[in-house]
């Protein structure tokens, strides 16, 4: 079986969809962000404070390596496609989704986040993040799903359609 890592903009829902994709296949899922914050014993932001992005981006291209497995559902950070390396490991180790999602959709659920350092910048430089991320998304996607206004369910329900779980 091949892995399927979920890539996305903060806030498309990658965690949620994926939990919910793996309990309808049965399948291991791992929250890569939870597993950074395991390995590193501190929370991203800390990380993000302290070592600054580049050195989080490595520690997440070591993380998603490691997860580089049969049988898994991973759900990657929005930044992951940032890493050059870490978007080769996704076009060659894993069945890639993206979770696509509009700016407004994510204003509006990230709106009272304050956990997320990226987040944190003005509404400016999290529209340009986005919009320079979308094309690195486009690269490494195999398969490309909207997740605005649906429910995890439908959207993992579409993406079982969408993949094979040989």
């Amino acid at each position: 079986m091949t892995s399927i890592a979920l890539i996305g903009y903060m806030g498309s829902g990658k965690s949620t969809i994926g939990c919910q994709l793996a309990s309808q296949n049965h399948r291991k899922f791992i929250d890569l962000d939870n597993e950074i914050t395991k390995f590193e014993g501190r929370e991203i932001a800390t990380i993000f404070a302290q070592e600054g992005e580049e050195y989080f981006r490595q520690v997440e291209e070591k993380m998603l390596n490691h997860f580089c497995e049969d049988n898994v559902i991973v759900a990657t950070g929005g930044g992951i496609v940032m890493n050059q390396n870490s978007r080769d490991v996704l076009k060659n180790c894993f069945q890639t989704i993206w979770l696509e999602v509009s700016y407004s959709v994510v204003e509006e659920r990230l709106q009272l986040d304050d956990t997320r350092p990226l987040w944190k910048q003005s509404k400016e430089q999290r529209q340009a993040l986005f919009e320079r991320r979308q094309g690195l998304y486009e690269e490494c996607a195999d398969i490309r799903v909207s997740v605005n206004e649906r429910s995890p369910k439908e959207i993992a329900t579409e993406i079982e359609r969408s993949i094979s779980f040989i």
